[in-house]
């Protein structure tokens, strides 16, 4: 039986696969199935989409190394102090990833500044 931080972590780290799959697999997908010649293409991106595709995708893949430190931080921890996981709850487990959701809005954002500062 799994732990339920452990549990907790996994269902971010299933959100965030999911949202990237949503925002970079399934256009991709769709123009490579739909397209007629090498120049069409059915979901023609614009400037804007294409922009807000790019730093949401920056956003996702920063998400999903946070989370995944934190499945392995949680690990460690129910392995150094398995008498005090037991009575650590998941509501902690959604914090830490909250903070990492949160916290991981600095990627895109410094791409863009970077960006702007060129």
């Amino acid at each position: 039986k799994l732990n339920e931080l452990i549990v907790a972590v996994i269902q971010h780290i299933a959100v965030n696969d999911l949202a990237f799959c949503l925002i970079w697999v399934l256009p991709v997908t769709v123009n490579m199935i739909a397209m007629v010649g090498w120049d069409h293409w059915l979901l023609k991106p614009t400037a804007l989409s294409s922009k807000l595709r790019y730093y949401l995708i920056k956003y996702l893949y920063s998400v999903g190394m946070y989370l995944g430190g934190a499945l392995v931080a949680t690990k460690l921890a129910i392995l150094k102090y398995p008498l005090r996981a037991k009575i650590w709850k998941r509501k902690r487990a959604h914090l830490v990833c909250v903070v990492v959701w949160l916290g991981s809005i600095w990627a895109p954002i410094s791409f863009l500044v970077m960006e702007k500062g060129h």
